[in-house]
């Protein structure tokens, strides 16, 4: 790691005390971290600063997560950027359906926190 830099990750999450306490964790991690609280906040959000990565809830006011990863993938200048969906659904399908709007990965609620922060050092040492 280039020092004075560490890596960006948007989570977009719309528990406050759930993304929160995400941001803490990575924040300790050494990851600078930006929260957006509902999908079109997460949009606006993964334009303008460009992440290292998204994490990114689906149940979400104004845009769901399903909606928001099409969008993120389908845009030129956000497509690279690694999304890992997260969620309470858990249902048979719903990583089927996260991939195939365009997640590179998926994680169940509640966190497994250092299963978490594993997927996302993962992505973040291959991105480079």
């Amino acid at each position: 790691m280039v020092l004075g830099f560490r890596k960006h990750i948007l989570v977009v999450e719309d528990e406050i005390g759930l993304a929160e306490g995400v941001q803490a964790r990575l924040n300790v991690e050494g990851y600078k971290t930006t929260i957006a609280y509902d999908g079109r906040a997460g949009m606006e959000a993964a334009k303008k600063i460009r992440p290292d990565l998204i994490l990114m809830d689906i149940l979400m006011p104004h845009i769901n997560g399903w909606d928001l990863c099409r969008i993120v993938k389908t845009n030129p200048k956000t497509k690279d950027i690694p999304v890992i969906m997260c969620t309470a659904l858990g249902q048979i399908g719903d990583s089927e359906k996260a991939f195939q709007a365009g997640a590179n990965d998926y994680i169940t609620k509640p966190y497994d926190m250092r299963r978490l922060v594993e997927k996302v050092k993962r992505f973040l040492e291959s991105k480079y």
